[in-house]
């Protein structure tokens, strides 16, 4: 297996600097402060421990710093952690919602991926399973191993306000995580990258610089090439008139295709496609522009053609990035 995916935190940590109340999550009648670097946060012991067996084991024990002096007359136990602030306020709107958080909503669930990045990463440390979960669930809808599933609508966009450059952040997360369920598509949408964005990773806006790490770039580098060459080929092997049951004009139909064939040689970038699981659709509209309108029975059929095609290049993934049973 590769070892985990690169992340680095880009603002510097003020050690030295004030003790601050989070704005968010400060409740004057908690009973445990979390201090994490100069950010203390005063929530509820209880809740925190009924999620979490680590919480709660924590709380049990006794601190070193266990008082907080600076508030002696609402003195109130401080456990210092490791944590950065932006990823506990990320696990801490998970574990204890307010007002403002959407409960009731309506189409796909909208996270932010540095929230869902916060939660799995302290959701594991702290052994808040049904959150890992559900975040696994949720990445699985979006990045499936099942090629019919990615093809659907909803699907075939990722997730809600989310960018294609955050599949580099899911790469990670799922070696991270042992994750393989998530990992076949998360490298495919990497391999649609520029190659400037594949190799310099993304910021987050947390300040989290996420990279592949080398062996996953060299399989998406890799994974460029071949993908375009099965494109390439599918295409040459669909674009070829041929009888099709139901077609209400043969002659034309046909000509229409070696129209669309010849039309792409002006556009070498359709036909050495960066997205190769791109929607048949979309990519027969663009070769229509080169052709009079199919016939319906033979647009539908060269449509489910280029879907067959797809399904098939779907299946050498695993080869093309040649991925492991440990994977």
């Amino acid at each position: 297996m590769s070892n985990l995916g690169s992340r680095k935190r880009l603002r510097p940590d003020s050690p030295g600097a004030q003790l601050q109340e989070d704005a968010e999550f400060w409740f004057d009648d908690g009973t445990i402060i979390l201090e994490a670097q100069n950010v203390r946060f005063r929530v509820y012991k209880g809740v925190l421990a009924e999620h979490s067996p680590v919480y709660a084991d924590m709380f049990s024990s006794p601190q070193p710093d266990k008082y907080d002096v600076s508030r002696a007359s609402q003195s109130c136990p401080v456990v210092k952690l490791e944590d950065s602030p932006d990823d506990l306020r990320h696990f801490l709107r998970a574990l204890l919602p307010k007002k403002q958080t959407s409960i009731i909503y309506a189409g796909p669930y909208k996270i932010a991926f540095e929230t869902l990045s916060a939660c799995i990463r302290l959701g594991h440390k702290y052994q808040v399973d049904y959150l890992l979960e559900q975040a696994l669930g949720y990445l699985e809808h979006y990045f499936p191993q099942d090629f019919d599933k990615w093809n659907e609508e909803r699907v075939f966009e990722g997730p809600p306000t989310w960018s294609p450059w955050h599949a580099i952040g899911v790469v990670g997360i799922a070696r991270r995580m042992g994750w393989s369920t998530i990992l076949l598509s998360a490298l495919m949408v990497c391999c649609t990258l520029p190659v400037a964005t594949l190799v310099n990773g993304f910021v987050t806006s947390d300040g989290i610089l996420a990279k592949l790490d080398n062996e996953d770039l060299i399989r998406c580098m890799s994974g460029k090439v071949a993908l375009m060459a099965e494109f390439t080929g599918m295409v040459l092997r669909t674009l070829v008139p041929w009888h099709v049951p139901g077609c209400t004009a043969e002659g034309a139909c046909k000509l229409s295709i070696r129209d669309m064939l010849r039309g792409l040689q002006a556009e070498p970038d359709y036909v050495a496609n960066e997205e190769p699981f791109c929607r048949a659709s979309s990519f027969l509209q663009a070769c229509q522009e080169y052709a009079d309108p199919l016939c319906p029975s033979c647009y539908s059929d060269l449509e489910k053609r280029i879907i067959d095609q797809q399904r098939i290049m779907w299946g050498k993934l695993p080869i093309i990035f040649a991925l492991g049973a440990d994977d």
